[in-house]
């Protein structure tokens, strides 16, 4: 119980959603929906048909694929649905600090983006 994220939401004043996040690596991602701006998933998001159904995989959560834009000027642009919660999610270099004998270096190392765009229905 001390590890319940939700247990954690309620403790701090806030409440309940309507319908559970997206999670993030098996922890419900509140943060994806309350901090506005992109958010980083230190993977490349990949699709999959699963039994006939296209799906995203973005931090080991699936999320349904509602269209993918190849036309997106330098990205392919995926909006993806999860619950009444949708998205756009595309892959891109994420911003990171390697360590050298000097100190820190800043680089770069591909991944994956996703923003959310509309609110619960």
């Amino acid at each position: 119980m001390l590890k319940s994220r939700l247990f954690w939401r309620i403790r701090s004043g806030k409440k309940p959603l309507a319908l559970p996040p997206p999670t993030a690596y098996s922890c419900p991602w509140y943060e994806l929906l309350e901090v506005p701006g992109p958010h980083d998933v230190w993977e490349e998001i990949r699709i999959h048909d699963i039994n006939g159904k296209r799906v995203a995989s973005v931090a080991q959560c699936l999320y349904d694929v509602e269209h993918i834009d190849e036309d997106a000027k330098f990205k392919t642009v995926y909006h993806l649905k999860f619950n009444t919660y949708t998205f756009m999610a595309w892959n891109g270099m994420i911003p990171t600090k390697s360590i050298t004998k000097d100190g820190y270096v800043d680089t770069q190392s591909p991944g994956g983006w996703i923003e959310y765009i509309a609110p619960v229905v």
